[in-house]
């Protein structure tokens, strides 16, 4: 039952930058350019002015202030990447009678000659498939600095979707959106781009129940004359 999507995806993303941030083949081929008309520079600077950009955020910042859980405050230090859970829904396509999963038996105690009567305790695992949107925006001053952030995270969250597999969850989409936030909590960001994670996962939990409905209690009887 306890499944904080926003943890996942913040250690993922912790995780996953560290990793793209030693490897220049991606940061090329995740900010390599098709155009090569621009007369402001060429591909080869501009290449190298992202992965300077990029490792400049990680050292200034820290990790463990770039990424973070809910909006940044109004004294947050920019760049920032927020993860916010925006809604979540039951699956009702998957919801089954009394969202029954799965039944199954325990014996509780022994059946001797003196000792107490064993019985059946019921398990029953209840569950339904769990819909839930994270949100991770790329909050930043200037609006370039943003659009590498976006990259950044739709880079990450796009390759390494395995990795929330592990965690339980069924399967992941992603889409693209945005907004301008109150001017009067963030005066200095104009706009954040939005990656919308969409996460199914299965929500279970076990009702027991003892002695077990309609099943036959055992007890040690004696023999005399």
């Amino acid at each position: 039952m306890l499944f904080v999507p926003e943890l996942k995806i913040r250690e993922m993303l912790l995780e996953a930058i560290i990793e793209l941030a030693g490897d220049e083949f991606r940061l090329d081929e995740m900010f390599g350019r098709a155009d090569t008309s621009l007369d402001v520079t060429t591909e080869g600077t501009w290449l190298l002015d992202m992965r300077e950009i990029l490792l400049d955020v990680i050292g200034a910042q820290g990790l463990s202030r770039l990424v973070g859980v809910g909006y940044p405050g109004q004294d947050a230090h920019l760049p920032y990447i927020s993860i916010v859970t925006a809604g979540a829904v039951e699956d009702d396509s998957v919801a089954t009678m009394g969202n029954v999963l799965g039944r199954s038996g325990e014996a509780v105690g022994e059946l001797t000659a003196t000792g107490p009567s064993g019985t059946l305790r019921e398990h029953v695992a209840i569950g339904t498939d769990w819909n839930t949107n994270v949100q991770i925006g790329s909050w930043a001053v200037a609006g370039e600095m943003a659009a590498v952030l976006h990259s950044v995270v739709k880079h990450l969250m796009f390759r390494h979707k395995g990795r929330l597999h592990t965690a339980g969850v069924l399967d992941v989409s992603l889409s693209d959106s945005g907004f301008e936030p109150d001017r009067q909590m963030h005066p200095h960001t104009a706009y954040v781009p939005i990656l919308s994670v969409r996460i199914s996962h299965t929500m279970v939990q076990t009702r027991r129940e003892d002695p077990a409905p309609f099943k036959v209690t055992a007890c040690p009887g004696a023999f005399g004359n």
